[in-house]
């Protein structure tokens, strides 16, 4: 099965309107079918998302599908008077004994999210080290919710200093769990996509510390500053 995203629709939509958006899917499911075997069943599965399925084929085979797909989307079409060259990403995915609707589309979307990731209007292929991946992610995200939720985190902050002046210019936060010996920094709450709960312990960085000093410091300090700060 191939899972099919169209590359930078939302930028279409935006500066075009939807009437070119609309267009736009539409040159893409057309060339999408005009790409597929005659046995292949090809249907647009929401938003700018569609789905091939794929009968009785190998990897060589549903890679060559895949790249006659990505060649076939990126000729130009005439939208709003303009020229655009569309792109897709495709993920890959091959079933098993044990694969079930379910399990396909959740595979190949994580294989679409990769080529995304590595430049798009590409296919990647979903394995063993994209599941692992993917199930890494999901407990990572559910272990930070867990600790937020239990208050587990106390968040540091570690001033950036001018060397010449002695002003500090900025501050750095970061977030360790009283449990762990490993950091949880606001960057790797990101990428589990936790990172809307975060930002309420690091918003109110002065309010909760200390006011931004309006003369320099005296360095260095006599003591560590900022203090921790531990949001309730």
């Amino acid at each position: 099965m191939l899972f099919i995203d169209v590359d930078h629709f939302k930028a279409v939509n935006d500066s075009l309107g939807h009437a070119a958006g609309d267009a736009l899917l539409r040159h893409t499911a057309d060339q999408i079918a005009e790409a597929v075997r005659p046995g292949d069943t090809a249907a647009r599965f929401g938003g700018d998302e569609f789905v091939v399925v794929c009968d009785g084929v190998g990897s060589r085979e549903i890679d060559r599908i895949a790249e006659r797909i990505l060649k076939a989307v990126r000729a130009p079409c005439m939208i709003a008077e303009k020229a655009v060259n569309g792109t897709v990403s495709i993920g890959i995915v091959l079933a098993d004994d044990h694969a079930t609707p379910e399990s396909l589309l959740r595979d190949s979307d994580a294989a679409v999210s990769r080529a995304k990731e590595r430049g798009r209007d590409r296919s990647e292929l979903f394995d063993h080290s994209l599941r692992m991946r993917t199930e890494g992610r999901a407990a990572t995200e559910s272990e930070l919710r867990r600790a937020l939720d239990r208050e587990e985190f106390t968040v540091y902050y570690q001033p950036v200093v001018n060397l010449v002046t002695g002003a500090m210019v900025s501050a750095e936060a970061s977030a360790s769990r009283s449990t762990t010996s490993e950091p949880a920094t606001p960057r790797s709450a990101t990428s589990s996509g936790s990172r809307s709960t975060p930002s309420r312990w690091t918003a109110p960085l002065w309010t909760a510390s200390a006011p931004i000093p309006t003369t320099p410091p005296s360095w260095p300090p006599s003591s560590p500053w900022p203090t921790p700060w531990r949001s309730r």
